[in-house]
């Protein structure tokens, strides 16, 4: 959302009425269908387009959209991403399908910036990305006008002409926090976007991003202390007790619901080391480190920090169990801090990086060949200049280092820690413990797991258990308010009462975040094998396919085809490692992981 008003509304630059009905007429007879889920939200809106002779209807769900459309045959749809029951996302995928909305133009107005969602939209044909972070009236007056004129337009006057431009005007070279940053207009290409920022002013910015707020000395000796065996509990216990604030902190940990023991209130850090552990204080000190160096009201309001911390919580939590001896508190601080330098860019560059995907998104081009015009650098390279500023001890930068620079798929020449880091990220994702929808999924080869842990026995984690236990640490050490406890307890995904028959490759890892996910959102029978008969069907309601290339013995597109028309023609999804070669006549082709979470929401909820 954007600047957010005491209603929860977002704050709009709010279009002059008069000049609103000086054009009226222009849109006469013309119909524009508002779905999103705020009721102000919407009246604004259609104050704002009726006052300029449109005619309006509003949905506040998708459900509610989808009932409209078979009755009603809009000229242009205003759509929210973010919608309770039908999302979005699958809304827009329902009017592409549909025969008689197929061709409607349909423009996004959405909080929503991740990358991923923004290309999905892309592909699902949207003739325009409104960011809420980058909002005005007559902006939006323009997009509309832009994709539903009337067939003899009426001339404005000029005063009118220039309070309501026919296109958005261009983002300042740096924005002002009051202006709002706003999309490209569509059909413009990279080459022609105007920079926000030269590569120099956007290095030195992420350069600085923890400038006034490094992480204190005493922190940087627990974590190097936590990466070297030789520290123990007094020496741990000294060190933070030179830290006021940090000393307080701790004991607040150690006497909160989550920590306490049965011996009564902890007084002091050397008790509060002996109940609960070198370790978990060490972990404590570290995280509430993390949480402090970011204030919340500097992250973007498309940017939710406290879903990254609570990812992060997660992380650390899984890299201290795959990794364990000597390697164990490296590797949960590794975990701790991987999230922190996206954090800190979004703190950093949130205005400028949401004009950037919405002018990728009307442009039609990679983020990534936008960034380098508009930033002068690509995300991935500040997030890494960001990475160096916090001057973290080696034995923790590195692992992330290696993580990051490898797009999250560090390779068999990345060190132990990079590899444990993967596994863990993916699987905080699979057991919905992600920083949102968008983030990503894949399965593992037993072959990964073997090469990052050592092991060839995957561990059997409870997520139940580790979703409660992060979740608890999460509204402790962030000291949430309860509206935010509420909001971080909503799952990020829908369950849906659907059961699936999940076919996974045996040379897959059962530490599977694929299979996790999809256990998370529906009822989930896993099998080693795809299904042979008639009677296995039961009550199956679809067909889950994971295999590690789309030759896997067993698993080929042929195999996938029998096993559907055995189970009469169900839904199926199939994902796969490799993106081999099908046959041009294959009935079925894979998806190639990783894929955003919500994928797998969105073939549940739309199973039959």
């Amino acid at each position: 959302m954007g600047r957010e008003t005491e209603a929860g509304v977002p704050q709009m630059e709010l279009l002059d009425k008069g000049a609103g009905r000086a054009a009226a007429g222009e849109g006469e007879n013309r119909l524009v269908l508002i779905v999103d889920d705020e009721p102000l939200f919407r009246e604004i809106v259609a104050e704002t387009l009726e006052a300029a002779g449109y005619r309006t209807l509003g949905a506040g769900d998708g459900a509610e959209a989808m009932n409209l459309l078979r009755t009603e045959r809009p000229d242009l749809v205003l759509l929210d991403l973010t919608l309770p029951g039908v999302d979005g996302l699958t809304l827009l995928r329902f009017i592409r399908e549909e025969p008689a909305t197929a061709a409607v133009p349909v423009v996004i107005v959405s909080g929503r910036s991740e990358k991923a969602t923004i290309l999905h939209a892309v592909q699902l044909r949207v003739q325009g990305y409104v960011l809420k972070s980058g909002f005005s009236l007559k902006t939006l007056l323009a997009k509309v006008r832009e994709h539903v004129r009337p067939a003899e337009p009426a001339p404005a006057p000029a005063e009118c002409a220039a309070a309501l431009p026919t296109t958005p005007p261009q983002p300042p070279a740096v924005a002002a926090p009051e202006a709002p940053l706003v999309e490209a207009p569509a059909g413009r290409s990279a080459g022609s976007l105007s920079p926000l920022l030269s590569r120099e002013e956007a290095l030195r910015r992420a350069e600085a991003a923890e400038q006034g707020r490094t992480l204190s000395g005493v922190v940087t000796q627990v974590m190097s202390m936590a990466a070297s065996p030789r520290g123990d509990m007094a020496e741990l216990a000294g060190l933070i007790a030179r830290d006021a604030v940090l000393s307080a902190r701790v004991l607040q940990a150690a006497n909160s619901a989550a920590f306490a023991s049965n011996k009564g209130v902890v007084t002091t850090i050397a008790e509060a080391v002996r109940h609960i552990g070198c370790g978990t204080v060490r972990n404590i000190a570290a995280a509430v480190e993390v949480i402090d160096a970011v204030p919340r009201e500097e992250a973007g309001a498309a940017f939710n920090p406290v879903r990254h911390w609570q990812h992060s919580f997660a992380v650390a939590v899984l890299c201290e169990r795959l990794a364990g001896g000597t390697d164990a508190g490296a590797a949960h601080l590794v975990g701790l801090c991987h999230v922190l330098p996206k954090i800190l860019f979004h703190a950093r560059f949130d205005r400028e990086y949401a004009a950037v995907l919405g002018a990728a998104a009307a442009a039609g081009k990679p983020p990534e060949e936008v960034e380098r015009v508009m930033l002068g650098a690509t995300r991935g390279e500040l997030i890494m200049a960001v990475l160096r500023s916090l001057k973290l001890p080696d034995l923790i930068r590195e692992p992330i280092e290696q993580y990051l620079a490898a797009g999250g798929r560090p390779g068999a020449g990345a060190g132990r820690l990079a590899r444990i880091l993967r596994i863990a990220d993916l699987y905080a994702n699979g057991v919905l413990l992600a920083c949102s929808p968008q983030s990503p999924i894949a399965c593992l080869t037993q072959a990964e797991f073997r090469g990052a842990t050592g092991h060839d026995r995957a561990p059997a984690y409870d997520s139940d258990a580790l979703r409660a236990e992060v979740l608890s640490l999460t509204a402790m050490l962030a000291r949430l308010s309860p509206e935010e406890e509420r909001e971080l307890m909503k799952p990020l995904l829908p369950r849906c009462e659907r059961r699936l028959w999940v076919a996974r490759d045996p040379a897959l890892c059962p530490l599977d975040p694929v299979t996790a996910a999809l256990a998370s959102v529906a009822e989930v029978d896993l099998h080693d094998r795809l299904p042979i008969s008639r009677e296995e069907r039961s009550d199956h309601a679809a067909l889950v396919v994971l295999s590690r290339a789309p030759g896997a013995a067993g698993f080929s597109a042929g195999d996938i085809t029998r096993a559907r028309e055995v189970f009469d023609g169900v839904p199926v999804l199939w994902l796969s490692g490799r993106a081999d070669a099908v046959a041009a006549d294959a009935a079925l082709v894979p998806v190639t992981w990783p894929v955003p979470l919500s994928r797998l929401g969105e073939f549940v909820a739309g199973i039959d």
